[in-house]
């Protein structure tokens, strides 16, 4: 009994070893995008976007804050300076110096700390501080709308490897017949039942659907690897599953859109940027304070001399200065409302044709389950004839061709039904909120 216990345990083992760092699953779509939400590097970058625009809104709100600044220096004297002073009794007539009875200093020290703190900016400041709320705002729009295109990428890669790994199912199979019938047909040559160049047309219809199988083949591992390079993965096969429901119609509404999201705060930014360019006709004003040391040798010493008041600066060139600026702010706002305009026309070009384009693909799919049943019916009919000699085999083979068509055709069509919807989905700005993805 302990010896079969081991035996399973090595067998077991075995197995193990064998499938180690190899992934083969039946794994969702929703799934597969969030590995690809998780994993995008383009999302990273876009998300490292936001934190400089989040960054930079905060240096621009410390901007509300006093400035401080310490200065300190001492300087030497080469020259005697001229000194004069007015405490003292006016010098004799004819003297020319203003330093008389006074040392000379050679060395200077002074040392200041001044602070400043905005009162008034021509609500410069403010303003600004919008503006950077809004790079914020429209850096997460930019990475709603990455998410999306990365969303988008991940469904139509998971469905074209579903579309693949159906086709090679479907030759998979007809091969298997391919093969079934060059032995019938070769035991029917040596019997002197069927000539030789039926039994090549049999080998010949078997070699193309191999080398179909081949390009089939080679086009799911391609698929599968740019997958794996997407998502970060290592799956070495992918059964992937369609979700066969039947989807409610989705809105012809295309105002959620990232793209018209972010031209909206792009006209808010411009309008904004017509208050700092108008903030250059107003003063600014400012509370100033600060203390000064100075010290000159054997002269005089000043400690603590505090001060404190109200600054004002105006610049007056900007009254004939600041009207191309104001121009120009405006046009920039007039152009970003023009943008937007052609933004929502094709927007709605978009969201129709993708409606269409879903709305097709549900005519086909019935069109291609009507063609798969005649198909089916048609081959049935030829081999009763082939049967009874009423049909030869290039008649056989082009149905089962046909056949093979049609249900590749099946197959791949519920795919490409489900794609459109999601593509739909995507032009209307639904297709996140489908997902239930954070942005």
């Amino acid at each position: 009994m302990n010896k079969l216990k081991v035996a399973w345990l090595l067998l077991g083992s075995l197995m193990a070893f064998q499938t180690y760092g190899q992934k083969s699953e039946n794994i969702a779509l929703e799934e597969i995008i969030r590995q690809s939400v998780e994993a995008s590097k383009q999302l990273k970058t876009e998300q490292t976007n936001v934190e400089i625009a989040k960054s930079r809104y905060q240096s621009i709100k410390e901007a509300r804050l006093p400035e401080v600044s310490a200065s300190g220096q001492i300087m030497y004297l080469p020259y005697a300076p001229n000194i004069v002073n007015k405490l003292s009794q006016p010098a004799a007539e004819g003297s020319t110096s203003s330093s008389q009875g006074f040392p000379i200093p050679k060395t200077v020290s002074l040392g200041s700390i001044n602070a400043s703190m905005p009162l008034f900016t021509g609500f410069k400041l403010k303003n600004s501080i919008t503006q950077a709320d809004l790079g914020v705002e429209m850096s997460q729009i930019a990475v709603g709308m990455k998410t999306e295109q990365v969303a988008l990428q991940t469904i139509e890669l998971y469905y074209a490897i579903y579309k693949t790994k159906a086709t090679i199912q479907v030759l998979e199979e007809n091969i298997g017949r391919a093969k079934q019938r060059v032995t019938d047909y070769g035991n029917f040559v040596q019997n002197g039942l069927m000539a030789e160049n039926d039994l090549l047309k049999a080998k010949l219809m078997k070699s193309n659907l191999e080398i179909n199988l081949e390009d089939a083949k080679n086009s799911y591992e391609n698929l599968l690897n740019r997958l794996n390079i997407y998502l970060n993965t290592k799956y070495t096969s992918l059964n992937p599953q369609l979700n066969n429901i039947q989807k409610p119609v989705s809105p012809d509404s295309f105002l959620e859109r990232k793209d018209l999201s972010l031209l909206n705060k792009k006209i808010e930014q411009s309008a904004v940027n017509i208050e700092l360019a108008r903030a250059n006709y107003y003063p600014q004003v400012a509370l100033t304070g600060g203390f000064i040391n100075a010290y000159i040798p054997n002269l005089f010493t000043i400690t603590n001399a505090l001060n404190f008041g109200i600054g004002v600066k105006y610049n007056i060139s900007s009254l004939y200065k600041n009207k191309s600026e104001m121009k120009t702010a405006n046009l920039q706002k007039f152009y970003s409302e023009q943008k937007l305009e052609e933004a929502k026309d094709q927007a709605q070009i978009e969201t129709l044709e993708a409606k269409r384009k879903y709305l097709l693909t549900l005519k086909k799919q019935e069109v291609y389950e009507e063609a798969f049943g005649q198909a089916k019916e048609n081959l049935r009919i030829v081999n009763n004839k082939y049967e009874n000699g009423l049909a030869d085999t290039d008649q056989v083979m082009d149905a089962e061709i046909q056949l093979l068509q049609s249900e590749i055709n099946k197959k791949v069509g519920v795919a490409d039904q489900e794609i459109a919807w999601y593509q739909w989905l995507q032009a209307t700005g639904m297709l996140l909120e489908n997902f239930k993805i954070n942005q």
